[in-house]
């Protein structure tokens, strides 16, 4: 399946200002250690250690070790009023000091300063993180005050009263000064002329809440932290080595919450799953990191501290999903604790989350744990508590699932024993952990997801889900091209042989020979033509045609293997490839890669699929929710009709409008749909490709199923109302035309215009343009430059005898060869030629006076590459004019039938002119009703599908609402008129229970809920 990652979060602003705040370190260490501290780097660390305190904490009590657990950082970028690295354009704060590059400097006299929350009594040491020089000393005033205002117990000291030692190592710059350098080899090496230290303070402060600030003249000034702990001992280190650093690092432990016997050994390994794609130095995306594993641990021991930092604050996206495997633990709850230093006292958060199938997963939010905001009040600790509560156990995301459902279903008073569906399938993954599987599948069979793949056998049962052992589904491929280029043609003598027998057949079809046609003396003479040539003669053109034609051919028989290989190997096996026309009609482009409509239709593949990626912005091609939807699925529907075969749709859940989506598809005949995808979000590496955190899918998908559950057997049993109607998806005009002007466009607005004219229409291909397939439809749009002069002749014929047309700008000018097509001038009665580039313009208007046809209107003309066509009336006559008077539509009588030839695009004019609400529906659609008369489903309201369903047991009429999002719909009740004969005993809303009505005649008259109130819904009549 396509990968289209949604609009991926970018890092937060302040985690990218710690990220630049580590990689300026660098600049401040002495040059002659760089060499050996990126040697360092490449050094594989044990978990849990770190050098750096190895000469520190020799000989040290634990009881000093234990106090840092009551120690505070404090970056100084937070404090006020500090200007941030990246102001906002519009700030006009007045500042005091300055950042740049994880430091802040004093831009004049005045102080800076923060508020912090003392939690015991005690002796503290105040390290100040800032750069020490051997030239000057540079000032710096800390000042710690009660937050009451007591004057009289501030206390306060001078950092940077103190030069460094020139000559002298860091070991000894230590013995000398109150100083703690950052690294193993910063304590062995000569500094240089400055760089960045923790110089330190001793001060007694009594419980409660204090105002630090700092005050320094000097512009040279340049402070990052400040760090207060009851620890003597401790050293506190931004270094970039990981190894050396200790506060900016994250560290998990684990162990069994039942603790086992010490002789039982156990093992760790943890990694995480990003669902946002990390840049790396390759420039591939990354989609998960290692964290580390650990062995041999005693099974009533926790296990050793392991870094995590590199995996968690720098992912990219809000968050990542940690997944933690331990082996020779049997099942049951594990405690997790997260700490910033390696130690029992650094422990700051613990959860406990069971275990299944030896895997525990959690989240953890990414980026720094650190406090990044200014202090709005007394603050302590080493990490926001806050972001902390991003630290998510499995259950935790589960019953978060349960709860919107629960929600959904309260909020819409749906009743746990309202109907499901059971023949309608609804697809859905539940990937999460074995020991939470049953409760999460409970969930989607609640929402009325019906396949429930990787459910419980007791929720299957429980709930009576679908039984896959009643069909295998097989995809063969994702994304696939059903195109074999030329070359590989012609260099096959297999295909090449197979693609002189497909030209003879093509001769034969129009009662030519092969030399009539292609003007070659032998097929021997003839190879397939990858491109059409520069200036083409007529032979050329028409070998190019059945060229590419035979291109997508040519894959028929691999496709047709993998089908009978299924079959053979699986009972009750379904074949499908994905298709996915989303990319294409989203760039404008063709088919000319992937014949949608050929592989079904030739067998081989046993099961039409398609799949959207439709957003309520541009990738809904601009379509009111989704309502793209609907022409996709009718591609789909029209490639398995020839066939007889099931069809089936990937709705793209994760882009919301399931409710929308569902209908759209179900209003086409798909009765299996995969609700792309659950997961939940945790299962996928892409985020994107789940709706598992989009809360408002919960109720879509809610709606849309029970909306159907309780008219489930109507529909998926039933007979859908006959479409009378159809519109032509010309793949002649793809082929020989589209650089001329894209069109698919067209079609697709021209189709949803009639749909929510709640008009039934089926999407049709120029295979079906034959005397039996055309003589199911009363209506026929046809556009594009090109058709078949054979497929011309039974269009003419259908016309005669009854048939109504309606052809576009340039509609069959030319046959499938792009020779003019006499043949079109009869049947319209009226010649077409483009119009100058300079008589288009962005403004044109086309108006229509009030005739048998048309309605009056006016609106304005889309001229999708400025085409758009004069028409000259030879035998037809004008029903409307562009602004300037030319002639823009044309109609006349053909035997029976009748035609109308319109010079512009009317899907682009509906789909520019307020689409179902605006001037050009009711135009467009007056001959469509004049021709077909009354629906048997009529409602009364225009931009909605409707869809009409008739089984023993009753008749069921989906509603499917397409209001703009820019329109307040209207929340006076609507009307739905059903024409019967049946015997009506009760109406009901799936939704809502029995509605208003009463028979008027041959019509039972509904009165259904407004517009303001209806997503989507199924009216039933009983």
């Amino acid at each position: 399946m396509r990968r289209f990652p949604a609009l991926f979060a970018r890092l937060p602003r302040t985690l990218l200002i710690v990220a630049l705040a580590i990689s300026a370190v660098p600049l401040c260490l002495p040059s002659r250690a760089l060499t050996q501290d990126l040697e360092d780097l490449k050094k594989e660390e044990k978990p849990g250690e770190l050098d750096i305190l190895d000469d520190l904490n020799a000989g040290k009590k634990q009881s000093d070790q234990a106090s840092m657990k009551l120690s505070h950082l404090s970056l100084v970028e937070t404090w006020q009023p500090v200007r941030p690295e990246r102001p906002a354009k519009d700030d006009v704060q007045k500042y005091a000091w300055a950042a740049s590059r994880g430091m802040v400097s004093p831009l004049g006299d005045q102080p800076i300063s923060t508020l912090v929350q003392v939690p015991e009594k005690g002796k503290y040491r105040v390290h100040l993180r800032h750069v020490l020089s051997m030239l000057e000393k540079r000032p710096v005033t800390l000042r710690i005050v009660p937050a009451d205002g007591d004057a009289d117990s501030a206390q306060s000291h001078e950092y940077g009263a103190i030069t460094l030692v020139d000559g002298e190592q860091g070991k000894e710059q230590e013995a000398q000064l109150p100083i703690r350098v950052e690294s193993q080899l910063q304590l062995n090496t000569i500094p240089d002329r400055e760089m960045p230290a923790w110089e330190y303070w001793d001060v007694d402060l009594a419980k409660g809440a204090y105002r630090i600030s700092l005050e320094a003249k000097k512009p040279s000034v340049q402070v990052s932290a400040v760090f207060l702990t009851p620890s003597m001992s401790f050293r506190p280190s931004f270094s970039p080595l990981s190894k050396d650093n200790t506060l900016q690092s994250i560290f998990m432990r684990f162990r069994p919450a039942k603790p086992m016997s010490k002789r039982v050994q156990y093992g760790v390994s943890a990694g995480v799953t990003y669902h946002w794609p990390r840049a790396t130095s390759s420039g591939q995306p990354s989609w998960g990191q290692p964290i580390a594993a650990v062995a041999e641990i005693p099974g009533d021991a926790w296990s050793p501290f392991i870094n995590a930092t590199d995996a968690i604050v720098l992912g990219s996206g809000p968050w990542s999903t940690c997944r933690v495997g331990l082996q020779n633990v049997p099942e049951g709850p594990v405690e997790v604790q997260f700490a910033w230093f390696p130690h029992e006292a650094a422990v700051v958060h613990s959860l406990k989350t069971d275990m299944g199938a030896g895997q525990i997963m959690f989240r953890v939010p990414h980026g720094s744990l650190n406090y990044l905001e200014p202090a709005q009040k007394p603050r302590w600790g080493i990490w926001n508590l806050e972001h902390l509560k991003g630290v998510l156990p499995e259950e935790e995301l589960v019953t978060n699932y349960f709860k919107w459902a629960n929600e959904a279903a309260q909020e819409m008073g749906l009743k746990e024993d309202h109907p499901r569906p059971k023949n309608l399938l609804f697809l859905s993954s539940c990937r999460v952990g074995p020991a939470h599987r049953e409760q999460a599948a409970e969930m989607l069979a609640r929402l009325g997801v019906n396949w429930v793949a990787g459910a419980p056998p007791s929720v299957i049962e429980k709930f009576g889900l679908f039984d896959e052992s009643t069909m295998t589904k097989i995809q063969n491929e994702d994304e696939i091209s059903t195109f074999t280029p030329a070359g590989t043609i012609n260099n096959s003598p297999l295909l090449l042989a197979e693609f002189r027998d497909y030209l003879k057949q093509q001769a034969e079809l129009q009662g030519l020979t092969v030399t009539e046609l292609f003007g070659a003396p032998s097929l021997d003479r003839l190879t397939c033509l990858a491109a059409m040539p520069e200036n083409p003669g007529r032979f050329e053109r028409r070998l190019y045609y059945h060229s590419h034609r035979y291109c997508h051919q040519a894959t028929i028989a691999g496709y047709a293997k993998a089908v009978k290989d299924a079959e053979a190997k699986f009972k009750n096996a379904a074949v499908y490839n994905n298709y996915s026309p989303h990319p294409v009609f989203l760039t404008g482009d063709t088919m000319n890669s992937v014949d949608w409509f050929l592989l079904c239709r030739a067998g081989a593949q046993s099961l039409g699929w398609g799949e959207d990626w439709a957003t309520g912005g541009s990738w809904g091609l601009g379509t009111d929710r989704t309502q793209c939807v609907s022409f996709y699925a009718a591609i789909v529907e029209a490639s398995v009709r020839k066939k007889g075969y099931p069809a089936g749709f990937f709705v793209g859940s994760n882009c919301g409008y399931s409710a929308h989506k569902i209908f759209s598809c179900v209003s086409q005949g798909i009765d299996i749909m995969h609700l792309y995808d659950w997961g939940p979000i945790d299962a996928w590496a892409e985020g994107s490709n789940s709706w598992s955190e989009a809360q408002g899918e919960y109720k879509s998908v809610l709606i849309g199923t029970h909306a159907l559950g309780p008219a489930d057997e109507i529909i998926a049993k039933g007979e859908r109302e006959k479409r009378r109607t159809a519109v032509l998806y010309n793949r002649a005009h793809e082929i020989m035309n589209h650089n001329t002007v894209w069109l698919n466009h067209d079609w697709m607005w021209t189709f949803l215009a009639m749909k929510s004219a709640q008009i039934p229409v089926d999407l049709i291909i120029e295979e079906d343009l034959t005397a039996e397939e055309l003589g199911k439809y009363d209506a026929l749009y046809l556009g594009g430059l090109n058709l078949e002069q054979r497929h011309l002749k039974v269009v003419a014929k259908w016309v005669e005898q009854g048939g109504l047309l309606i052809g576009s700008g340039g509609s069959a000018m030319y046959d499938a060869y792009n020779n003019l097509n006499p043949d079109t001038v009869a049947l319209f009665g009226a010649r077409q030629t483009v119009a100058s580039a300079a008589a288009v313009t962005a403004d044109e208007t086309v108006s229509f006076a009030a005739s048998d046809v048309f309605p009056a209107a006016k609106f304005k003309v889309s001229a999708p590459r400025g085409h758009r066509y004069l028409l000259e009336p030879t035998k037809g006559q004008s029903l409307g004019k562009y602004a300037d008077g030319s002639c823009a539509a044309v109609s006349q009588s053909v035997g029976k039938g009748r035609t109308i030839l319109l010079g512009f695009y009317p899907g682009y004019a509906y789909r520019d002119d307020k689409r179902a609400l605006g001037p050009v529906q009711p135009w467009l659609v007056k001959p469509l009703l004049t021709h077909l008369g009354r629906q048997r489903a009529e409602f009364s309201y225009p931009a909605s599908e409707v869809t009409l369903f008739e089984h023993p047991t009753g008749l069921a009429v989906m509603l499917n609402n397409f209001t703009p999002g820019n329109v307040e719909a209207s929340k006076a009740p609507t009307k739905l008129s059903v024409a019967t004969d049946r015997k009506i005993k009760e109406v009901v809303s799936a939704l809502r229970g029995p509605l208003p009505w009463k028979r008027v005649g041959d019509r039972i008259e509904v009165e259904t809920p407004s517009a303001a109130d209806l997503v989507v819904d199924t009216i039933i009549l009983k």
